[in-house]
This record gives structure tokens, sequence and C-alpha cells, in this order.
């Protein structure tokens, strides 16, 4: 059988997947497992999976917009998957539906902060707990706790999140320590420095409303988390508010470091981040997500 490994594409997901390769996998393999692929909830139904792979699934939440595509995408794969670790809310009402057979190899936290987090506390005897740290850090946003090698991951993956060989050098340097990765990932992270890192020219932009800071402009090519801890030190409620735009249209994301907030609960989602969630433009006004973070947030 061909082991595969789909993860989430931020530093959470790359991490999660670089510790299924140090506990499953063998030191000969470049990424521990024979490959690393890269996805999110909303398109692991596109992930070509062929008959002879076993997959290892981590930080993949339930599509909340489509709960039955990820139960299609199990019912699918049910022979294949071999384990599937994940944090994120939304699971409570779903693991009911997935088959028995396949049930048991779920294991999911959905109070744990990280998915890094979630495999330290099953296999913390074989991954470093510095790991589960920069997860963890990166998830919750609190990036002054990463270290020194997280942030140049997280700066590396960050500098274009599309690029699907800075995630897997990514795997590879934390497995194996490598200096060619090392340098790739040192050029990756001065793009960002020079790109998506610089926040300050937009600071100005930010509007308070009633408590929640707001980016009302579409603002692309920027790091959003560091832009939203920004807004959040800004805003007297902790939450910021920013219109974006992605593949399937305009979207209205909200972002909170309070750890008493719920922003799954606060909109009523199916599943995802407690503390970043993704609005379609379509049903939601900006007006109307502050008008309701004001009602729900104190």
């Amino acid at each position: 059988m061909y082991p595969v490994c789909l993860a989430h594409g931020d530093l959470d997901g790359v991490i999660s997947a670089a510790m299924i390769g140090k506990v499953y996998g063998t030191k000969s393999e470049d990424y521990g497992l024979r490959e690393v692929r890269f996805t999110q909830p909303h398109e692991i139904d596109r992930v070509a999976v062929k008959p002879n792979e076993i997959l290892f699934v981590v930080d993949i939440a339930v599509n909340n917009r489509d709960p039955a595509m990820t139960l299609k995408f199990v019912q699918d794969n049910r022979d294949r998957i071999a384990l599937w670790f994940d944090h994120h809310r939304g699971w409570s009402g779903f693991l009911g539906k997935v088959p028995l057979e396949v049930r048991n190899r779920f294991t999911i936290d959905e109070s744990a902060p990280s998915c890094a987090r979630v495999l330290y506390n099953t296999y913390r005897a074989w991954v470093p707990e510095s790991w589960e740290r920069n997860g963890t850090a990166s998830d919750t946003g609190q990036l002054d706790r990463l270290s020194e090698d997280g942030w140049l991951l997280y700066k590396a993956i960050k500098a274009d999140i599309r690029d699907e060989e800075a995630k897997r050098r990514a795997v590879r340097w934390l497995l194996h320590r490598r200096e060619e990765d090392y340098e790739f990932l040192r050029r990756k992270a001065e793009e960002y420095d020079r790109g998506p890192g610089n926040i300050e020219p937009l600071l100005s932009k930010i509007k308070l409303i009633e408590g929640v800071a707001v980016m009302e402009e579409d603002i692309q090519g920027i790091d959003r988390l560091r832009l939203f801890l920004e807004m959040e030190r800004m805003s007297p409620l902790g939450v910021g508010v920013m219109r974006g735009r992605t593949e399937y249209g305009e979207v209205i994301s909200v972002g909170t470091g309070r750890e008493d907030i719920d922003l799954v609960k606060v909109f009523n989602l199916r599943s995802g981040n407690p503390r970043n969630v993704i609005l379609p433009a379509s049903s939601w006004k900006i007006e109307d997500v502050v008008a309701l973070l004001t009602k729900r947030v104190k």
C-alpha cells in the first residue's frame, strides 16, 4: 500500500503532517510517508485517491457549507482511511453518520486549540513538544509564542499560500533538517517580509464600528492573520471583520483572539474554527455581522 497524508495547508497542518510522518513513516522517505498532499475542507472531494493508497488525514474539518460532501468522501474512501485527526468544531453531530467500520479511526478533540495538540496528546512519546507549541501558537493567533523555527516555517508558508513546494519542504525540513530545505525556506521567509508580511501601510484603513475593527476594502496578497491581530488589538471587543475574495466569490472573515468567544456558535455554523470563521458575502453584509457581534459578544 502507498501511504499518503492529506493535510490542511497552514502551519498547524504542516506540523501535523510531519508528526504523522515521524510516527508512522520511515527515515528513508522524504516526508516520512510516501507523499503529502495539501487541501481544505471544501476541496477534499477534489483530491484524487488511487486504489492502492491509504490515507492519514490531519487538520481537515467537516465542510460547514456542505457536510454531505465530507460524508461522501469518507464513505467513498472507507477502505483507504487509516486515521483522521482534527480539532475543529462540527464533528460531534457528524461522526454518528460515519460508517461504523471506519468511525474508530477518527481522533477528534473539539476542545483542543490545534490539530498538533491532538496528535501530541496521542503520540507525545514520539513527537517533539516544540512542534505542538508552534502548531498551537499559529492556529490560535498567538504568533508571539512561535519559536525561531516556527517563525521561519510560518513565514515561508505564508509567503505564497498556494505554494505547495514550500509546504512540502517545511514537512521535510522538520523531519530531516536538510540544509537545502532550510535555505529554500529562508528565501521564502524573506519574500514574506517584503510582501504579505508588510501590513503597516494598511493599518490606517481600519475602521472602528461599534467596538468592532473593520476592514471594508478587499486587500489581496497580505497576511490576513497578522492584519487580524492588529485589528483585534484596536477593537474594544477584541474582534476583527474583513472583506475578501476567494475562488468561490466574496466572503467576510471574522476573527478573534479571545478564548471566551466561539464564533462558530455566534454565527450558528455547522463547523469551523471558533476563533476564525468565513461567511459568504452573498448572505451577509458587514453591518449585519457587526450588529450580531455587538449583540452576542460582551
